[in-house]
């Protein structure tokens, strides 16, 4: 129990650090070039779409595959 303990804090710690991480770059992106930071988080939500879509069609797929065994 105690390492399943240290695994979900390490994990919690790593994504907080992360986050951070992205943020740093965040800043210093728009800092350096506005317009090309706001051109480059442009394609963020066309991302964010091709990522949700592709985790339906995985789900569907996995649906499937355990409908048909």
């Amino acid at each position: 129990i105690d390492a399943l303990q240290e695994l979900f804090s390490s994990g919690a710690i790593n994504a907080l650090f992360d986050l951070l991480r992205v943020a740093f770059i965040v800043v210093v992106l728009w800092t350096l070039d506005w317009r090309l930071a706001l051109i480059g988080f442009s394609t963020a939500p066309v991302v964010a779409f091709v990522v949700i879509l592709g985790f339906s069609v995985l789900g569907d797929f996995e649906k499937l595959r355990v409908k048909s065994i």
